[in-house]
């Protein structure tokens, strides 16, 4: 519950510094970005783990999960930025601890981007693919949780069947259904 809590707060202060430092910036790309990074973040909020999250990012960005769980704990990211600032750093060949370090010292990431000489739309388009990625996820996980009767991967025990009729023996004779 904390955990939501702190990531609603974090997009609510990342919009607001992205809005504030990217007077520079194509409007309409900041805008967009900042639509997919809560539209992300919201869809982690429905996630009940980390861990798929995380392997979803990891997959997306080529970047291990063991890497990305550090990168968060280090940098207190949400997992939105955590893709933003990998996205920038792969495409500018600076390090995400780059990336990380002039987001923190307070530069939005259309004014990284635009430092980098690059453009956001590449990094929206990403973010919109990651976040179909994390709900297909996030769908798959809740089926299966579903047909498990709510406990994920275990599967199902076999019961003995009860009374005739239910499940293979005859009322008269025994034996298995055929």
């Amino acid at each position: 519950m904390l955990q939501k809590m702190f990531v609603s707060c974090v997009s609510t202060m990342l919009f607001f510094t992205i809005v504030y430092a990217q007077t520079t910036e194509d409007p309409k790309e900041v805008q967009e970005l900042q639509i997919q990074l809560v539209r992300f973040d919201d869809e982690v909020k429905l996630s009940t783990e980390n861990q798929p999250v995380f392997e979803s990012l990891s997959k997306r960005l080529d970047v291990s999960v063991e890497t990305l769980q550090a990168q968060k704990e280090s940098t207190g990211f949400g997992f939105g930025q955590l893709f933003i600032a990998n996205s920038l750093a792969e495409a500018s060949g600076q390090t995400f601890d780059q990336m990380a370090e002039a987001f923190n010292a307070g530069k939005g990431w259309g004014e990284i981007a635009k430092a980098n000489d690059l453009k956001l739309g590449k990094v929206v388009s990403g973010l919109k693919r990651a976040n179909k990625d994390l709900k297909k996820a996030r769908i798959r996980t809740e089926r299966m949780r579903a047909e498990h009767g709510g406990h994920g991967n275990q599967q199902r025990i076999a019961r003995p069947h009860g009374p005739a009729g239910v499940g293979g023996a005859k009322a008269k004779g025994g034996g298995p259904r055929r």
